[in-house]
């Protein structure tokens, strides 16, 4: 699913011509637009990034780490999020590094995009299918985005010690 520049909905195959937008809303109203060219995703592309994304949070000591599924909401602007904590913008930036790193390693994709390492309080990393959100305790309180999709099946994943 995604929506066209026209801002319909559609599940026809991608153009790799035409540029498409989503945006990601939250409870208090702000909201984070992108927009970017999609192409044709290639076999590495359909490789389901979830156990690498858990795995290089784990590495930088991230926490509460959960999983939304969000492949039922039509309105949804990826199949997943996964949301993480870290204790201070220096580890939101480590946690950030570690996992676009570990990605392009093991499953060699770049995110499409990413967004708030200046301030590093929630650091967004798009990989299309499943967007990583990395977020200093009180701005994931703030922001509250499990709550935006309460209707979504969420999958808690242990904090190591």
């Amino acid at each position: 699913r995604w929506r066209d520049a026209e801002g319909a909905f559609s599940s026809q195959p991608f153009s790799p011509l035409k540029c498409y937008t989503y945006s990601i809303h939250t409870v208090d109203k702000h909201f984070l637009l992108f927009g970017f060219y999609i192409l044709p995703m290639t076999e590495s592309q359909n490789t389901d990034i979830t156990p690498i994304v858990i795995d290089a949070v784990r590495d930088k000591k991230g926490g509460a780490i959960r999983v939304v599924d969000l492949s039922a909401i039509d309105t949804a602007p990826a199949h997943r999020f996964i949301i993480c904590s870290a204790r201070n913008p220096i580890q939101v930036a480590a946690v950030a590094d570690n996992i676009v790193d570990a990605v392009l390693d093991q499953a060699g994709r770049k995110p499409a995009g990413t967004d708030g390492y200046r301030n590093r309080e929630w650091i967004i990393i798009d990989y299309g299918e499943t967007i990583v959100h990395i977020f200093l305790p009180e701005t994931r309180t703030r922001y509250a985005l499990e709550e935006l999709y309460s209707d979504a099946p969420v999958t808690e994943i242990p904090d190591e010690d």
